[in-house]
């Protein structure tokens, strides 16, 4: 096989740089309309974020419990 015909052999990288982050919080000082009184909540988050050579991606979640 001629050399520039030759195949490749190499890491194939879908990302440049990634990073997770998964979080959790509880606060008693909530508002919500029509209720006076403040309420609790929990929070939990998940967020993501990448870049690779054609562009980024980014992503969050949170959800609340009350």
């Amino acid at each position: 096989m001629p050399e520039h015909c030759a195949p490749r052999a190499g890491p194939v990288l879908a990302a440049d740089w990634s990073d997770n982050y998964l979080s959790y919080w509880y606060g008693t000082r909530f508002a919500e309309p029509g209720i006076a009184d403040h309420i609790s909540k929990n929070v939990a988050e998940f967020t993501h974020a990448d870049s690779y050579k054609y562009g980024s991606n980014f992503f969050d979640v949170q959800t609340l419990f009350q």
